[in-house]
């Protein structure tokens, strides 16, 4: 639940002040409760996106924090002056307080393209040396007080507000417990015909007027349905409901996710939209959404929990080996029937279980130079398991020149998200990358698999670079020695030459970032 309550589509389709208040309460207490009342039919999401324009941090998200005695704590001010001294007091406190700011006078709010006369909630964790720490997941910036003032005092004088969370007549009983269970189960049965809003989206694109805006209000209408039925989920979950049921609506969530990041892909490149395939995978959420209504509909009405389907798994296509060195193999794989399902990947190296993966590309590491593996992979959905898909793989001898950190294990503090995963650096495709999270002190080092001789250091970095960084090495990964020290950091490549090092490990670790975004790397290379 903590990984959820810090995902993008937690943050970006839903409003700012209940998502912050969200990620405080999760610190303390259970919020599963709080989502009895987040299923939205997609009819009454559609109505919010076309047609009333909604955004998805702006939908009306039915989230009530005081029916569970939490109370907010909001006072009025004239000014930033009059205010200063109580937000003293209750950060002092060790309180998170949240204020309204005016868009255009907080940096990464300039830098992210928000509208610069919008209105937006921020909170404040601490102040130190005249700067307020500002958290507005996932940006983490010291603001000094001259530009918290100024986004503070020209909101309008009814908002200039201090607002901080209460837990002091919390409470949560079983009478309540029950009463939101009943609410959840009478929102459900009221949702019958609300589905025709996926023909009208099916019509949209077989029209195709105006595409741009069909593709941008697509993306708000899916990250809405995805993050919906995702809290939708997670109080099935905790409420006992089938696992048929929060197996079914999560595949729901998936597959919105995945058709969403699709449209992103389509506003960036215009020419990967196929009109066919996206009707096809409107239709097929539509029939996702109609089985799970149907499912919830018996489980509520009968008490009867609809058993698991024995469905026959379907194994992967297409295992391959994409690269290999003298200690590691990369493998990658197909698996279309799996787009939407709770897939994972089991790997067996010889028969023997080595890990799994969400994935369909996996780093197989600590293998012996110049040997040969049988690699299998088996795909399962819950219990179910596919039957395996094998291929063989042959190791390089011991390398001494060349790129060594070529398809070499890879270790990073955080990524971003899935497609920018640390492996990218070492995978040999230039249109890869490794984004961390959005703070300063990240790091990501590569495994050589034995100590080897190494002359040169490559990095290539993308537009978020590390404005100050260090490159170091180690011979075991617990003691780092600084090979440079890097300030004044820019995009594009920068290399370390004439080395002459005995290491095993190559470590790259951010001090300070060049923007508000994470530190990315498109290669990280080390030469003999």
């Amino acid at each position: 639940m903590d990984h959820f309550l810090t995902s993008n589509l937690f943050f970006s389709y839903m409003n700012c002040r209940k998502s912050q208040i969200l990620r405080l309460l999760n610190k303390t207490i259970s919020v599963d409760s709080f989502f009895y009342n987040t299923y939205e039919t997609p009819n009454r999401i559609y109505k919010e996106i076309f047609i009333n324009n909604e955004n998805g941090w702006s939908y009306p998200w039915d989230i009530n924090f005081e029916e569970q005695g939490i109370c907010q704590k909001v006072e009025v001010y004239n000014d930033f002056n009059s205010a200063e001294t109580d937000l003293m007091k209750t950060l002092g406190d060790k309180l998170e307080v949240y204020i309204w700011i005016r868009n255009k006078y907080i940096p990464h709010m300039k830098q992210t393209q928000s509208h610069p006369d919008g209105i937006h909630s921020i909170t404040l964790t601490q102040f130190h040396n005249d700067q307020y720490q500002v958290v507005d997941y996932p940006f983490e910036h010291m603001y000094s007080s001259d530009i918290i003032k100024a986004a503070f005092n020209n909101t309008p004088k009814e908002i200039r507000t201090l607002t901080y969370i209460s837990l002091d007549n919390y409470y949560q009983d079983s009478s309540a417990a029950q009463r939101y269970n009943k609410n959840f189960q009478e929102k459900i049965l009221n949702s019958r015909d609300e589905f025709d809003s996926y023909d009208a989206l099916i019509l949209k694109f077989e029209k195709k007027d105006n595409l741009e805006q069909l593709i941008n209000r697509s993306i708000q209408f899916l990250g809405v349905i995805s993050l919906s039925r995702a809290l939708t989920g997670i109080f099935m979950e905790s409420n006992q409901y089938s696992e048929a049921a929060v197996q079914g609506i999560t595949e729901i969530s998936k597959m919105a996710e995945i058709m969403k990041n699709y449209f992103l892909k389509i506003s960036v490149n215009p020419k990967l939209f196929n009109k066919e395939q996206l009707i096809e995978k409107f239709s097929k959420l539509k029939k996702l959404e109609i089985n799970f209504f149907n499912m919830m509909e018996l489980e509520i009405l009968t008490g009867i929990k609809t058993e698991m389907k024995k469905n026959v798994i379907e194994p992967i296509t297409n295992l391959k080996v994409l690269g290999q060195s003298d200690t590691s193999v990369l493998i990658g794989w197909g698996d279309e029937s799996g787009e939407h399902q709770l897939i994972d990947y089991e790997i067996y190296i010889n028969d023997k279980f080595i890990g799994s993966t969400t994935s369909h590309q996996y780093l197989i590491d600590n293998l012996n130079p110049h040997s040969q593996y049988e690699v299998s992979i088996i795909k399962k959905q819950l219990q179910q398991k596919s039957d395996p898909v094998s291929i063989t793989t042959l190791t390089e001898k011991i390398l001494t020149s060349g790129n060594l950190a070529l398809y070499k294990p890879v270790y990073a503090s955080s990524i971003e998200g899935e497609e920018f995963t640390f492996i990218h650096v070492i995978d040999n495709n230039p249109s890869t990358r490794w984004s961390s999270q959005y703070t300063d002190n990240e790091w990501i080092y590569v495994d050589l698999g034995m100590i080897k001789e190494i002359s040169r250091i490559r990095l290539h970095w993308e537009g978020a670079c590390a404005s100050e960084y260090k490159i170091e090495c180690s011979e075991d990964a617990l003691t780092w020695k600084v090979i440079k020290y890097v300030q004044n950091g820019i995009k594009g490549v920068y290399e370390v030459n004439n080395l002459d090092i005995q290491t095993r490990f190559v470590k790259i670790t951010g001090i300070a970032r060049a923007t508000i975004f994470g530190y990315s790397l498109w290669e990280l290379s080390v030469f003999n």
